[in-house]
């Protein structure tokens, strides 16, 4: 994996068709141009559409079945592990790995944040295709991890507590 790979995720427009990748359940090739070009109709700029497409399958960042495309979660994985994000980050066991995988899978979560993303996406000024799908998505599991920490954090202390009032030591006293 090149530094120029990387980049396709890191920058331009084929950093913005993989994160719409994730924001349709099967999207075609024509719908991903809709998302990022933020219309309705025909993309405006179909012509720029399937070159950043073709690059990333090339490159098997998405792949292709029955002319709708997906991203690849197990390369995505590879290469969030492989380019450290944060100074801080750690290096994945693969059973992190096949865990974050099967949180990508579930794309509710990024249902979720899509109007966000998409915001971020259709508010850069025309031309300019700084969004680094990269961190977008480290940003979104960090997010959803803790949510998910909190949530449980938050219930076994309720729990314990709705244990110690009701329980019969306490009656007892």
């Amino acid at each position: 994996m090149t530094s120029n790979d990387i980049d396709l995720l890191r920058k331009g427009l084929t950093s913005e068709y993989f994160l719409a990748s994730f924001l349709e359940k099967d999207p075609s090739g024509y719908r991903l141009g809709q998302i990022v070009q933020d219309t309705k109709g025909k993309p405006p700029n179909s012509k720029t559409l399937y070159p950043s497409l073709n690059q990333l399958l090339k490159t098997k960042y998405i792949v292709e079945k029955n002319e709708k495309y997906y991203p690849n979660l197990t390369k995505l994985i590879n290469t969030m592990d492989s380019t450290h994000i944060r100074d801080w980050q750690e290096s994945l066991d693969p059973d992190e790995k096949q865990v974050l995988i099967e949180m990508l899978q579930n794309r509710e979560f990024f249902k979720v944040v899509s109007d966000e993303i998409l915001r971020t996406i259709h508010d850069q000024p025309n031309r300019i295709h700084n969004i680094d799908a990269l961190e977008t998505i480290a940003n979104k599991i960090g997010l959803l991890t803790a949510a998910i920490i909190l949530y449980r954090t938050n219930t076994k202390q309720t729990n314990q507590e709705s244990q110690e009032k009701f329980s019969p030591e306490n009656d007892l006293k």
